[in-house]
């Protein structure tokens, strides 16, 4: 993916990548049908996925099992601290202020001498990795794999974690996961969904549950489009710009 989207640069390369995924996923649910299939070999199963995935077998930890959520949370917060760790070593490091150049001007970038496809490369190798630890973790959590746990909306919900949290922040976009899978998963569906008969009115509250982050997401961006926790550097130009109480933005002498 990252070779052919080298030439893009802002909005046209997430377009690209999320155009990119869906593609994948159509040819994954329809890999039965020959697309992917070799000869007798069906890579992905078409619809079906992958079942049964191995459970994960660590030692000094109990035996991880459907029932047993316990070594699954461990697991789980263990690997979030990995990530955050990683992240704050990589944005510290030389290729993370390369990324960080790139992202806020390319052509200075350049003229830097960054060098900016393998940066890029870089990148994307990167998310892929811990994209791919982590759905190894939520294939073996499950049990299967198939192309429809990773449909478009599922694109859109992960990005607008990070809008909510701030974009280039880490804690922010940890604050944006961990808030929008509450409402997902614990306000929507045991707190509000109660809400529409107590009106009179005959619909399920989780069916609109995206177009509740749409609305969520327009409020941000209007209210405050920094996001909960902006990245310090943004948060310094925002109070710059905005100006700060009753001092003028713009000194008037006469």
């Amino acid at each position: 993916l990252g070779f052919p989207t080298l030439r893009l640069r802002g909005d046209y390369i997430a377009i690209v990548t999320l155009a990119f995924g869906e593609i994948i996923g159509r040819i994954a649910v329809n890999s039965d049908e020959g697309v992917l299939g070799i000869g007798s070999f069906n890579l992905t199963n078409g619809r079906s996925g992958i079942t049964p995935v191995d459970k994960i077998d660590l030692p000094f930890l109990e035996r991880f099992t459907t029932l047993n959520l316990r070594p699954w949370y461990w697991t789980a917060l263990a690997l979030a601290l990995v990530v955050v760790f990683i992240n704050f070593r990589l944005r510290d490091s030389r290729i993370g202020r390369a990324w960080i150049a790139i992202r806020e001007d390319e052509v200075a970038a350049v003229s830097m001498g960054i060098p900016t496809v393998r940066v890029k490369l870089l990148a994307y190798a990167m998310g892929a990795a811990l994209g791919g630890m982590a759905g190894t973790f939520l294939g073996s959590y499950i049990n299967v794999v198939n192309a429809d746990q990773f449909e478009f909306s599922f694109s859109i919900f992960v990005l607008a974690m990070i809008i909510l949290g701030g974009l280039g922040s880490i804690w922010g976009v940890v604050v944006g996961a961990l808030a929008l899978s509450y409402i997902n998963t614990r306000l929507i569906p045991d707190v509000f969904n109660t809400v529409p008969s107590k009106l009179g009115l005959d619909f399920d509250l989780t069916q609109l549950g995206f177009g509740i982050f749409g609305f969520l997401l327009v409020i941000m961006m209007v209210l405050r489009p920094q996001g909960l926790i902006p990245e310090k550097r943004h948060q310094a130009e925002f109070a710059e710009v905005t100006g700060s109480g009753d001092e003028p933005i713009v000194e008037v002498r006469k």
